[in-house]
Formats: structure tokens, sequence, C-alpha cells
């Protein structure tokens, strides 16, 4: 049995929420005290969940900041850890931060060969796992039958737009990237605008 944090999908897929904190995944270095309560809250509310589930281990995916603490967590509970997509110190790092990553990780599964390579040589035990993105991009889709299932003239050249999936990222983005489209399309008129929305609740908003 599962049970973590996560939202639609992961509950989708059988997961037992024990919070959902998507409402408020943030970017950059102010945005985050905007919702510092709440994420403390839910935070503990975690912490909490070790002790009432008693995990026989602890699977981090991405979100290094939250991650980070909840590792430290379960490695004082002897909980075993393990981290899929863990920090970018191989790209961003030193191998300084990326011996204390490996500090509190007992297996890495890795997306990208150069995380793999990085975190094996700090020490981890590492599986390089690929790109989760490679299951599902159809790379046997033509452009036809894109064409055809959007009803886009194939004649036409296809902007696609992705004003991203947290509400603060639409909110900030989305007008910027619509008016840059109208401009693009007012300059040619051969272009066909694309919007992605990465869930439905976003789409009137969006629309």
């Amino acid at each position: 049995s599962f049970v973590g944090i996560g939202s639609h999908h992961m509950q989708k897929a059988g997961v037992t929420l024990v919070t959902d904190v998507s409402t408020y995944s943030t970017i950059g270095l102010l945005e985050p005290f905007r919702y510092l309560p709440a994420l403390l809250m839910r935070l503990f509310r975690v912490i909490k969940s070790f002790f009432q589930y008693k995990p026989a281990v602890f699977i981090a995916i991405d979100c290094q900041g939250m991650n980070l603490l909840l590792l430290k967590c379960a490695r004082f509970f002897s909980i075993p850890t393990m981290y899929y997509i863990a920090p970018q110190e191989w790209h961003w790092g030193t191998e300084k931060q990326g011996r204390k990553v490996v500090g509190l990780v007992d297996h890495f599964f890795s997306v990208f060969s150069q995380e793999a390579a990085f975190y094996r040589s700090c020490g981890g035990k590492v599986s390089y796992v690929g790109h989760p993105l490679l299951d599902f991009v159809d790379s046997s889709s033509s452009r036809d039958s894109f064409c055809q299932t959007y009803s886009i003239d194939p004649a036409k050249r296809i902007l696609s737009i992705f004003p991203g999936s947290r509400n603060q990222e639409i909110r900030l983005t989305a007008p910027y990237l619509i008016r840059a489209a109208k401009l693009l399309t007012d300059e040619l008129n051969n272009v066909h605008i694309v919007i992605s929305i990465a869930r439905s609740k976003y789409s009137n908003e969006i629309k």
C-alpha cells in the first residue's frame, strides 16, 4: 500500500493522500513565504504520518526543498530512503553538496545519465531508469494526423504555448504569452496557436 503527498494523478494511481500540496506549489525566493503557514502545517502532517503508518521505505520525488527535510526525518526514524529525480547538484551544485544528499539517501533512481554518474561518484547507490517522458511521447504520430485531430490547417506553422501547471504561473505568465502570440498572428497570417492546458480546472481561466 502507498501513502504520500500528491495530487489527483497520484490518488488515481491508488495512493492514500496524506496531503495535497499542489495548490501551494511555488517558484522563486519570495513566493513561498505567502504559503509558509499552510506548507509548514502540511509538512508536520507528513512527519506525523511517519509515526502513524511506520513506512517500510520513504520515496522522495523531485521537490528538493521539502524532501531534503523529510529525508532527514526519515533518517531519524531509521526509515530506508530512496530518491527519484534527485536534486540537480550534478547540474548546478558541487560534489560537497552531492555528498550531503547521498548521506540521506539509500538508493537513487536517476532520469539523466549525468545525474546517475554524479551521484555514483559521490558514493551513492544509483539505478539509471531514464526519463519518464520517453514513455509518453508518441514519436510515430505524424504531423498530418496531429493537424487532423485538432482541426489545424496543415499548411500553417504551429506555435505552442505552455502557460504552466500552477495557479500563479498561469496567472502571471499566460497573459503575456497570449499577447505575444497575438502580435505574431497579426504579423504572420500562416500561424496556428495551440495552448496546452495542464489540468481541466484551468480551462475556463485560460480560455
